[in-house]
């Protein structure tokens, strides 16, 4: 801590100055951990829209974590902001602490509204960039310009000028019965007084694209997000091998004898130990029950993407084919949806 010369990193390349960059310890070290904010917002786009539903606010918690400020979701205590290892994370109460998470900044800044690297989303099979997502606090981006969007934690407002509706608006228009895209605000487009139409979708389409974007208010383990689930299997294999390895030893050790005393060779040896480790594996009980039910998941997690596959194409052939049923002559849909002929005149 005593260092007075600059800092310096590297690109990889060359070595750069840091004139800004310090190193503090003790009661500067403790002031700046005390000052980081106690509330601050998450806030804008993420790629494909993945894990929208853990932004927004973030009040801080009493309890530092790792030694760094930590921080709870306001309205859900169970989706929490830490920093573990070199990075920050978003993720679940219970696994507050701990690498691991929905979203990351690999960023060692002593408080979250200091993060400067780019923010990160899991898909739940990989960590996807998210440049326009931003940590803010305070009067961070005050004179900015553009500040026309706030959050409010109930007692102050706080800017979020790169935070947008991500939705298109439509309106339904009920003679025709169909939904119809609006450009831009509803607000710009009544001020102007003129709605320009740029497509359109039928109640069906617009209802079967809800369900699928439907959020699940209150998550129960079968909706678990799969990435999560596969995470929380690899940790419960980990705890049943500690007593396969130890069965396993016990299985192999008469052939470990017997091969130290030239009884054996090097093929029987490994023949034995293939044998040794499946029947260590076979006997745990729990890690066989893991794997039937992992194996039964994972089948139904196929079968219902593809259950969902089949109904899009089902249902887009479906239109399709209604739509190509044309109303011979100018009558008119009757009650029953047949479409009503027109009277022939009498001929004298």
């Amino acid at each position: 801590e005593q260092v007075a010369a600059t800092w310096q990193v590297t690109d990889g390349s060359a070595w750069l100055d840091a004139p800004e960059l310090r190193l503090i310890a003790g009661e500067a070290l403790a002031s700046a951990l005390a000052a980081a904010a106690d509330t601050v917002a998450l806030v804008g786009a993420t790629p494909q829209n993945q894990q929208r539903n853990t932004l927004g606010i973030f009040k801080r918690r009493p309890e530092a974590v790792n030694g760094w400020p930590s921080y709870a979701l306001q309205g859900d205590d169970g989706t929490r902001l830490w920093h573990a290892g070199r990075c920050w994370f978003v993720g679940r109460a219970e696994e507050c602490g701990q690498a691991k998470g929905w979203i990351k900044a690999a960023d060692g800044s002593l408080t979250p509204e200091q993060v400067a690297a780019t923010w990160q989303v899991t898909d739940g099979s990989a960590w996807l960039d998210a440049p326009e997502l931003r940590l803010i606090a305070g009067e961070a981006d005050a004179g900015t310009g553009g500040g026309d969007v706030a959050v409010t934690d109930g007692s102050a407002w706080f800017d979020a000028p790169e935070l947008r509706c991500s939705a298109t608006w439509e309106v339904f228009d009920g003679s025709g019965k169909r939904w119809v895209r609006v450009p831009g605000s509803l607000a710009a487009a009544a001020a102007d007084d003129e709605v320009t139409v740029v497509g359109e979708r039928t109640r069906e389409e617009k209802d079967r694209e809800g369900r699928k974007r439907a959020i699940d208010l209150e998550e129960t383990p079968c909706k678990r997000r799969k990435g999560d689930v596969d995470e929380r299997v690899a940790t419960a294999r980990s705890l049943c091998s500690a007593e396969t390895d130890a069965r396993y030893k016990q299985l192999i050790q008469p052939a470990v004898d017997d091969w130290m005393n030239d009884k054996l060779d090097g093929g029987e040896l490994d023949r034995r130990k293939q044998a040794a480790r499946e029947k260590a594996a076979a006997e745990n009980a729990p890690l066989q029950r893991l794997d039937a039910a992992y194996t039964a998941y994972t089948a139904a997690v196929k079968a219902r993407a593809a259950a969902e596959s089949a109904e899009d194409e089902a249902t887009t052939e479906l239109e399709a084919a209604i739509s190509a049923v044309k109303p011979s002559g100018s009558g008119e849909p009757g009650s029953s949806g047949t479409v009503k002929a027109e009277a022939s005149p009498e001929v004298a």
